[in-house]
């Protein structure tokens, strides 16, 4: 487990906790981490992961398209599937 990964597991739990800002802070780590490393997976889920505590429904589905486009380049049509599933696509 990398540091993008870690981050990105403080956010799941913190928002499953009801934190939204510290779920925010962590995912907005993971992502940077991501993009750094260029891991493209690890930016994907960032991505999910953002979408799922954003606030506001633009940002949500910005966030969720981004990774969609993401999980579909890298092949994991599991992972693009919930999301098109989630979108209602």
């Amino acid at each position: 487990m990398n540091a993008a990964d870690t981050h990105r597991a403080f956010a799941t739990l913190d928002r499953e906790a009801g934190d939204n800002d510290a779920a925010h802070r962590h995912a907005s780590a993971a992502l940077n981490l991501s993009t750094d490393i260029s891991h493209r997976r690890g930016q994907a889920e960032a991505h999910t992961e953002l979408g799922l505590i954003a606030a506001d429904p633009t940002a949500a589905h910005r966030h969720f398209t981004t990774a969609l486009d993401l999980y579909r380049r890298l092949g994991i049509s599991d992972k693009a599937d919930d999301l098109i599933r989630l979108l209602g696509k």
